[in-house]
């Protein structure tokens, strides 16, 4: 019985913190933005980098913001009449703790889920064979956002991700550009 009142005692703290993380005002933002992200190939010792266009959708209630985010990204690799080309997109779903200084300077921490869905096209000469698949992503990250001339948004993020049947960690910078709707 004492457990459960505990229990009960910390939930009723919990709620009325998050629910005064929920006071202030809400808005929306949307907006484009870059992806750096460092791709670690099946060789331990190479990696390379690939630069990718992302959008994004927010929304805003006082201290917390959930937001949905994509990418695209597209490879060909061939040897003679050998060829594979893959396609994935990304969407995630993110959650953030911020908080607004006075200064319009939004530092922020957050995690978030989301799947790559991939398209996987071999050929060989005549042939051509389509894979598709998906794989799950969990992930955190932080960064700080810069309001400016009450519809500007500039942002700055960096995130480490664990991607399905993957060993190592995908860490990827993010630039963005976005507008308060």
């Amino acid at each position: 019985m004492r457990a459960l009142i505990c229990f009960f005692v910390a939930l009723v703290s919990v709620s009325t913190h998050a629910l005064n993380l929920l006071e202030g005002e809400s808005h929306w933002s949307a907006g484009s933005g870059i992806v750096g992200r460092l791709n670690e190939d099946v060789n331990p010792k190479m990696s390379d980098t690939s630069v990718l266009p992302q959008f994004y959708f927010q929304f805003a209630k006082g201290q917390l913001a959930a937001s949905l985010e994509g990418d695209w990204q597209e490879k060909e690799t061939s040897t003679g009449a050998f060829s594979v080309t893959s396609r994935t997109f990304s969407l995630g779903l993110w959650g953030r703790y911020q908080v607004e200084k006075s200064n319009g300077l939004v530092p922020f921490v957050g995690g978030g889920a989301g799947s790559y869905f991939d398209i996987i096209t071999s050929r060989y000469q005549e042939e051509e064979d389509r894979r598709n698949g998906r794989r799950g992503f969990f992930g955190v990250g932080g960064g700080a956002g810069f309001k400016r001339w009450k519809y500007l948004l500039l942002e700055a993020e960096i995130k480490a991700a664990l991607i399905q049947d993957r060993k190592d960690i995908a860490y990827s910078g993010i630039f963005r550009l976005g507008f308060y709707l």
